[in-house]
């Protein structure tokens, strides 16, 4: 009797070292698991919060963009402004020359003979046709005084609107050249920022925590009970094994139970993951938006219908990217037949005079158009005509 007393104590002994062994070994493992999906967090946390700290970038490309477009309207206008004034300037000198030889030339009556009869006109008549043809000739030389005057005008003002859009040209370029350097202000932390950077420090105080939780775990080994010797031990044994087999039991509904908030984990991260993408995509989208707006803004001059539409919103609020044309707003595939064929016809001429390249434009099915543009391109249209058919019998 003794003895089974012992051995019942051995064995409660027994299986309470063997539960703080198993206890011990799976808070190692949640330690461990635990401080890597923390450390997966924290690099998430701080690709989210980058992300929502890029708007300085942001502005400064923008405003690049806008310095640059500035830039190249005026590079433009200069580049127009030129060639007016050669044009002017080619066109004084001519009028000049030809108002000067006008101005030489003696005025007089070269036949004072009338066509009729071929009788000498007499003095009086003479000199009243040679008076108005006097007073006419001075009449063209006035006009050709106010021509230069004018040509002149418009040469000096087109040479001043050269020199205020170099001036211009020298500032705009300084200004892109501070944009490129200087040191934007940076932005306030948001209240989302805020929260993430709370979050990322929360994560990274309970990964030193867990750090000397892991450093201080021991690992403990719990042998086998020494059971004395009695006749019937095989009882004991069998409820040793039963322990175990509990034990084990025990230990894979933990790893299960492990298993399950793993994947959580892991599902959670992927969604964190996939937020930061699509917060990433967005901007993107935003991004190539504005410089695509800037290609639409560059394009347009030589458009008089297409519109060109980039990026549409779907259902549930997200930007995505697209490639359409449109006319006052309408897709294409909604305008009707004419509008369709006029659309197309204007992206052709605007691609023929942006390539210098013009071809011959052949339209079908002419009677779906109401009306056409004037084109200074070779236009062909074909037209379906319908006709009665008679019967025709032959014998």
């Amino acid at each position: 009797k003794e003895k089974q007393e012992k051995n019942q104590k051995i064995m409660q002994e027994y299986q309470q070292q063997k539960e703080l062994q198993m206890q011990g070994e799976l808070e190692y493992k949640n330690y461990l698991q635990q401080k890597e999906n923390n450390e997966q967090s924290i690099k998430n946390y701080e690709e989210l919060y980058k992300a929502n700290s890029y708007d300085v970038e942001l502005v400064r490309q923008r405003d690049l963009n806008n310095k640059q477009l500035d830039l190249e309207k005026v590079q433009k206008r200069i580049e127009n402004n030129k060639i007016d004034l050669k044009e002017k300037q080619s066109e004084l000198e001519s009028v000049k020359e030809y108002a000067t030889n006008f101005a030489n030339q003696e005025v007089k009556i070269e036949n004072a003979t009338c066509v009729t009869c071929g009788q000498t006109l007499p003095e009086e008549k003479i000199q009243d046709t040679l008076n108005k043809l006097k007073e006419e000739h001075n009449n063209a030389i006035e006009e050709y005084k106010i021509k230069i005057k004018e040509l002149e005008y418009n040469i000096a003002t087109l040479d001043a609107d050269i020199k205020l859009d170099e001036k211009l040209i020298e500032t705009i370029s300084q200004d892109i050249e501070t944009v490129k350097t200087q040191e934007y202000e940076e932005i306030e932390e948001t209240e989302k920022q805020k929260q993430i950077r709370v979050k990322k420090e929360e994560l990274e105080l309970q990964n030193k925590e867990l750090e000397e939780k892991i450093q201080n775990h021991k690992n403990i080994e719990i042998e086998s009970p020494q059971l004395e010797e009695i006749e019937n031990v095989d009882v004991y044994i069998q409820e040793l094994n039963e322990i175990n087999n509990k034990l084990a039991t025990t230990i894979t509904l933990e790893k299960l139970e492990d298993d399950i908030k793993e994947k959580e984990e892991l599902l959670e991260n992927k969604r964190t993951s996939k937020k930061l993408n699509y917060t990433k995509m967005q901007e993107i989208i935003a991004f190539n938006n504005a410089k695509a707006e800037l290609l639409k803004q560059r394009v347009r001059k030589y458009f008089k219908l297409v519109e060109f539409i980039t990026s549409e919103t779907t259902n549930d609020g997200n930007l995505v990217e697209t490639f359409k044309l449109a006319y006052n707003g309408i897709p294409y595939e909604d305008l009707n037949q004419s509008m369709k064929i006029l659309v197309c016809l204007d992206l052709l001429v605007g691609i023929q005079n942006i390539k210098d390249k013009h071809i011959c434009i052949l339209i079908d099915n002419g009677e779906q158009i109401t009306r056409l543009p004037e084109l200074e391109t070779q236009l062909i249209v074909t037209y379906v005509k319908k006709q009665e058919i008679k019967k025709v019998e032959v014998e």
